[in-house]
C-alpha cells in the first residue's frame, strides 16, 4: 500500500500506472462508470484532473477487512484538510513470487494463469 499511497499523494500518474495490472478495474460509486484496463483507468484519472490535486494527505485504514486509504485535500484559507475520498483496494490475484515458497514442487497455476516452475 505504501507505494500506492506515496504515488497518490505526489499525484504521480506514471508511478500509479506502473502499480496497476493490465486488467485493472476501477469504479467510483455512486457514479455508474466502470473503467477496465490500465489505459482506461489512467485516462479517467487524467481527465478528471487528478494531477492538479496538490495538498493531499493519506491515512491508511481498512474497509470490510480490505486495505484502504482515506484521502484528505487541503482547502480553504484555514489550510484545513477536508475529506476527499476513501480508496478501497481489492486484491484478486496472487503474485507468483509471493506464494511460490508455500507450494510443493511441481507445476502450479496461479489465479493469474501463470505456471511455475517454467
Amino acid at each position: 500500500m505504501r507505494p500506492y499511497t506515496d504515488a497518490s499523494v505526489a499525484t504521480d500518474i506514471g508511478a500509479l500506472a506502473a502499480l496497476l495490472r493490465d486488467d485493472v478495474r476501477c469504479s467510483m460509486p455512486p457514479a455508474p462508470d466502470l473503467h477496465v484496463g490500465r489505459e482506461a483507468v489512467v485516462r479517467d484519472w487524467v481527465e478528471s484532473g487528478f494531477e492538479s490535486m496538490t495538498g493531499l494527505r493519506a491515512v491508511p485504514t481498512a474497509v470490510n477487512r480490505q486495505p484502504a486509504v482515506a484521502f484528505y485535500l487541503r482547502q480553504g484559507k484555514e489550510d484545513a484538510y477536508l475529506p476527499l475520498t476513501v480508496a478501497v483496494v481489492r486484491v484478486t490475484a496472487v503474485c507468483r513470487h509471493t506464494v511460490r515458497s508455500r507450494l510443493k514442487a511441481g507445476v502450479h497455476r496461479s489465479r493469474c494463469g501463470e505456471e511455475w516452475p517454467p
